[in-house]
């Protein structure tokens, strides 16, 4: 035995995959069942069999996973210095994967989050996937082997673009419940919280048109996501229904921001522009700064729209009107849509609740009144 335990030795110094409590019982030629209590100090298992499975499990560099007990229980567990592992107070885990904190939205919205879940007796865990669906699946991953009750997630731009849902797939089949919120997709099979864009983008251009604008254009750098594709349905559905004359939709899509410069300046030159809703805050602040460069002044010549109501915003020169989004009730929601499914308290279809926007008016477009 003892040769067997220098060999595990040697590969647990190789930094080896941990071994399962299947895999323990199968080198001791024991039930799953007498490891797992003899691990715990059970009184049914003898001091001889205790000894013996604690030392193989130190030899594996075995490390006791508590997750599926916790997603049933929501127990968390402690090791004591005798390696007895008990129950600790309940700590319930859920997780947030967002593509970015730096962003005022999803800032607040996580802020919100994390306050209504401790208030309820959750812990948090975030993950950030960069706008990449290769770290989503990381962070995805990650708060599986944690043991998180349920996962909040706000889809990333490339997940979207490549429509990749077979992980998503995966995890709801293995009946961990997700709520996707902010940017999701719109046929998964999930509960979602997302704010009206639709209706946001509605608003503005229907403002922008009000106020005497012709010539509207939508300008975009998220036009692959679930938010940019509503925003723009909403810009076109307004155009279609609140003009008597046939105005043609002017539709800029920014692939990257180092051609951000040229795509503008020759779609002022080529169109008459009066008007300019910006789908993101970063295309909006570029646009107002650059069109202000090219010579043109904001409102009088030019007014714009922005979405988000963040504090660039609200000290851009001049200040822009935006359509306000309210991140902090966003992210209250979702949780709560979150926690309903944790709980079982909503079993049945899955809902999509809607979060209406406003039109914050500043001083980048005319005043109506």
């Amino acid at each position: 035995m003892k040769v067997l335990f220098d060999f595990l030795k040697l590969l647990k110094n190789k930094k080896l995959k941990s071994t399962t409590l299947k895999e323990l019982a199968y080198l001791l030629n024991l039930s799953i069942s007498t490891v797992s209590k003899a691990l715990n100090n059970s009184p049914e298992i003898s001091k001889v069999t205790k000894v013996k499975v604690k030392e193989m499990a130190e030899a594996c560099g075995y490390e006791p996973n508590f997750a599926a007990r916790s997603l049933r229980l929501g127990e968390s567990w402690l090791q004591s210095p005798s390696n007895q592992y008990i129950r600790s107070k309940s700590i319930r885990s859920l997780g947030v994967i967002v593509p970015n904190i730096i962003e005022e939205s999803y800032a607040k919205a996580i802020q919100s989050i994390v306050a209504e879940a401790n208030s309820l007796n959750y812990n948090i865990v975030i993950g950030i996937s960069d706008v990449e669906t290769e770290k989503e699946k990381e962070s995805l991953e990650m708060m599986i082997s944690r043991g998180v009750l349920g996962i909040l997630i706000s889809l990333s731009k490339e997940t979207q673009l490549l429509e990749d849902k077979e992980n998503f797939d995966l995890i709801i089949h293995q009946n961990h419940p997700i709520v996707l919120f902010k940017q999701v997709f719109e046929k998964f099979a999930c509960d979602k919280v997302t704010n009206d864009d639709f209706d946001g983008a509605f608003q503005a251009t229907e403002y922008l048109i009000d106020s005497g604008c012709n010539n509207i254009a939508f300008l975009s750098a998220i036009e692959d996501t679930s938010l940019g594709e509503l925003r723009k349905q909403g810009y076109l559905q307004a155009l279609k229904m609140k003009t008597s004359k046939k105005i043609q939709p002017i539709l800029i899509k920014i692939d990257n921001y180092e051609n951000f410069e040229i795509i503008l300046k020759q779609a002022l030159k080529t169109n008459k522009i009066d008007g300019v809703l910006a789908a993101d805050e970063q295309s909006a602040i570029c646009a107002l700064n650059m069109i202000q460069l090219a010579g043109f002044k904001v409102p009088e010549d030019i007014s714009i729209i922005g979405f988000n109501n963040s504090l660039m915003t609200k000290h851009s020169n001049p200040p822009m009107t935006t359509v306000s989004e309210y991140s902090a009730n966003l992210g209250k929601e979702a949780l709560t849509a979150l926690i309903e499914r944790v709980e079982n308290k909503n079993s049945g279809i899955h809902v999509h609740k809607v979060i209406k926007t406003n039109l914050t008016i500043r001083n980048s477009t005319h005043n109506l009144n």
